[in-house]
């Protein structure tokens, strides 16, 4: 396994650490330099402003940890935002062993995408019928921010199911199926 040290552009660190994620396997741990609004979000726990995807899926597939702040003066050029450095060591929760990474995606996506709507109505779309009826009536009502991450994995194998065979959630080398976060935009012709 590999240990990963860098500073990360500011304009694709979600990206990255998404990347990182899917590499699981192969990652022993990353120390990271990134804004510090992003590294919040990271170490987020449930209920706060800052709770969203980055959170779920860092702390499903690592335990975050915010080392440091770094303030803008120790840098040249002098940048407008502070730094933090964060260290993820890569363990994932045995529970995400569950379900198909995939479809873990899905659900955070989809769930954080309406972030305001209950998930009744943000999850609408996985299912043939009314979300409702895939998760019980208590986390139907409930907000995907209010939601500590494990919950996200029993949703999913409502949803989905649980995964039977653990070969398909995962290639030999650690690495996640599937690995698209976001779709690709066209180009216009």
């Amino acid at each position: 396994k590999i240990c990963v040290i860098g500073n990360l552009p500011y304009y694709i660190v979600s990206q990255i650490l998404l990347s990182l994620i899917e590499s699981h396997g192969n990652i022993e741990l990353a120390c990271l330099m990134m804004q510090r609004e992003v590294a919040q979000r990271v170490t987020a726990k449930a209920g706060s402003k800052q709770y969203g995807i980055l959170s779920v899926m860092c702390q499903l597939y690592s335990i975050p940890e915010l080392l440091f702040d770094i303030p803008s003066d120790a840098f040249r050029p002098r940048p407008k935002v502070t730094s933090s450095m964060v260290l993820l060591r890569f363990q994932k929760h045995p529970r995400v062993s569950e379900v198909h990474p995939a479809h873990l995606r899905e659900v955070v996506r989809a769930a954080f995408q309406q972030r305001r709507k209950q998930l009744r109505n943000s999850l609408r779309n996985l299912v043939a019928s009314n979300a409702a009826d895939a998760i019980s009536e208590e986390l139907a009502v409930s907000r995907p921010e209010q939601l500590e991450p494990t919950v996200f994995i029993d949703i999913t194998a409502h949803i989905f199911g649980k995964q039977m065979d653990s070969t398909c959630s995962e290639s030999a080398d650690g690495a996640a199926e599937h690995g698209v976060w976001r779709t690709r935009k066209k180009k216009a012709r």
